[in-house]
């Protein structure tokens, strides 16, 4: 895992993502744990594309469609996580972000 950024949420609320590698290879290091990630683009302010919420990173985001959809119709180049195992807590999270940023990829949902 690499640097990180952190999100704000509408409620103000700050969650620090760490940003992870999106190359095929890179998703063996994904954990097993669940929790939020954001597709985003553009390295130096990221622009929120989809933000979602898993039970197992590695598991769930091994899945190339929805990456390879973020990158082809958004531009994604950066993915983020936010490790959790509480799915109250990731589903709070994930109302909070996309209702602040309005990602594209989730009013397509």
């Amino acid at each position: 895992m690499g640097y990180g950024h952190t999100f704000e949420g509408r409620s103000g609320r700050y969650y620090s993502y760490a940003l992870v590698g999106t190359k095929a290879a890179d998703c063996l290091l994904l954990p097993w744990q669940g929790g939020c990630y954001i597709f985003a683009k553009n390295a130096t302010a990221p622009i929120p594309v989809n933000v979602g919420e898993c039970h197992s990173f590695r598991g769930s985001l091994g899945n190339a469609q929805l990456w390879g959809a973020a990158q082809s119709q958004h531009d994604a180049n950066l993915l983020y996580i936010h490790a959790m195992g509480d799915e109250r807590t990731r589903q709070a999270e994930l109302i909070d972000l996309v209702s602040k940023y309005d990602p594209p990829m989730n009013r397509e949902k």
